[in-house]
């Protein structure tokens, strides 16, 4: 892998530029509409009045345990460097926070590179395998989030009401179990078949699925790849054992962060609203913000979190109360990590944002 990537979608750039503003305006537009969608029924005294109805205390408690989910993510993922190469911890948490507040800020996902390319700069990590381990890190966590959808969908106590969305009632409870039903078979049979076939799987899986849907089998090869690259990765078990232990507590927190964010409001510290129901509305927000949105999620993370919470009728002057309490406390936690370590350990932000947006050299070495 060489240090400076080719340019994408033509010699001169131009038509990767004109697909980027697009899907730039377009992630603003869905933003955007998340927003009127949530805020169109809400009568703006009653949405105030929930805000005013926040206890302070429990909002620090919920930012706390946020802040320390993030440290965990840090910890996490030093775990995964440290095969390549030994990085001090001081370093690494540097690095995440930086990255963590760029990937929140910016549009389109486009601080997914910044880690890798802070890890190559700062700790002489070759860029290749600095992508790797946040491909393996992003593989542990679709890995995560199938079991706690199946956990949520399958086990928890979610009311079987319709949920209104933009005026329409979604059988939300019904469908959702139905699919993770379905598609919880397959995907299982996939990871077992990932194992069974290691380092053969991404070629079979193309040369399969291939032949009914060339994107399908693209797909599921490079899913493959990376699930076979997560195992090859944590080779030990020791290593294997340090990374579950730091996703489980990462999970954990998060949940744990929306169940603490409940309790800080009167209207939603009610039995129903539990860890299970902290379970379920960190799931709904996870998989909704994977939809192409504007900077720092605005809008999407509003709209299913809302959705959630009106499985458990809850009005829609208090879930966006909640929603925008707990977007704020979130954006303030990784600005103020982020932050600081901009503030302590200098970035060149001009040339990383011109790395991110495909307009500058990449990393300075070969990988």
């Amino acid at each position: 892998m060489t240090g400076d990537p080719a340019p994408a979608g033509g010699g001169d750039g131009v038509p990767a530029r004109g697909r980027r503003a697009i899907r730039l305006v377009a992630s603003l537009a869905v933003g955007l509409a998340c927003l009127w969608v949530v805020f169109r029924g809400v009568e703006m005294e009653a949405f105030l009045e929930a805000l005013g109805s926040a206890r302070p205390g429990w909002i620090l408690a919920g930012s706390a345990t946020f802040a320390a989910m993030h440290l965990g993510r840090a910890m996490r993922w030093g775990a995964l460097i440290r095969p390549v190469k030994r990085v001090p911890a001081r370093s690494y948490v540097s690095i995440c926070s930086v990255g963590f507040l760029l990937l929140t800020t910016l549009p389109l996902r486009l601080g997914e590179l910044a880690r890798p390319w802070l890890l190559h700069e700062r700790e002489d990590v070759p860029f290749g395998a600095s992508v790797a381990t946040v491909v393996v890190e992003r593989t542990l966590e679709v890995l995560s989030l199938a079991g706690l959808m199946a956990l949520a969908v399958l086990l928890a106590d979610v009311p079987m009401a319709d949920v209104r969305v933009a005026g329409v009632d979604l059988p939300l409870v019904s469908a959702g179990r139905a699919a993770v039903g379905i598609a919880l078979v397959p995907f299982l049979g996939t990871l077992v078949a990932a194992i069974a076939l290691g380092e053969r799987a991404p070629a079979l899986a193309r040369a399969t699925l291939g032949r009914l849907h060339g994107g399908l089998g693209e797909r599921t090869a490079a899913f493959a790849g990376s699930f076979v690259s997560s195992l090859r990765t944590l080779r030990t078990p020791r290593l294997a054992g340090e990374v579950l232990s730091w996703t489980v507590a990462t999970w954990a927190l998060n949940v744990a962060t929306m169940w603490l964010f409940f309790r800080a409001f009167p209207a939603l510290d009610q039995p129903a609203l539990d860890s299970g129901a902290a379970l379920v509305v960190l799931v709904v927000l996870v998989v909704g913000v994977m939809v192409p949105s504007g900077p720092a999620f605005i809008g999407t993370f509003e709209l299913f979190i809302g959705a959630a919470l009106g499985l458990y009728g809850v009005a829609e002057a208090d879930a966006a109360a909640y929603a925008v309490t707990v977007h704020a406390a979130q954006l303030v936690v990784l600005g103020a990590f982020g932050v600081f370590f901009l503030v302590r350990d200098p970035v060149p932000m001009g040339r990383l944002l011109g790395v991110l947006g495909g307009s500058a050299p990449g990393p300075r070495r070969a990988a």
